[in-house]
């Protein structure tokens, strides 16, 4: 869930190609211990570990219009899997045919 709001960060904030994410502690610091987000030029957001190498054995997403997709190692998206839906500055479960879960917990996005 950690990487998912990371990745709805990327969305709604202008994030570059070859930028990281990197996770930080209630006061702000960096904790580089911890694996960050790699954002790629091909549009793919992969997980890294802390010293950089990307794991492409773990789920990476994808941002289609005002979805994110996770995808599998080769790249496909995978409709089975839950996706979420931005709307605003809300993010919503959608299930796998697309209907709004509105009774699962939304992720406010502040910038």
């Amino acid at each position: 869930m950690k990487y998912l709001v990371m990745c709805l960060v990327v969305f709604v904030t202008n994030v570059h190609a070859n930028d990281r994410l990197y996770t930080t502690n209630v006061v702000g610091e960096i904790q580089y211990q911890y694996g960050s987000l790699s954002i790629r030029n091909n549009g793919r957001i992969y997980q890294t570990d802390n010293v950089g190498n990307t794991l492409y054995n773990k789920p990476s997403y994808k941002i289609v219009g005002n979805k994110v997709y996770q995808t599998d190692t080769v790249g496909n998206t995978l409709y089975n899997k839950p996706s979420y839906k931005i709307v605003g500055n809300k993010v919503y479960q959608t299930d796998t045919v697309g209907n709004t879960l509105y009774n699962k917990p939304a992720i406010t996005v502040k910038k």
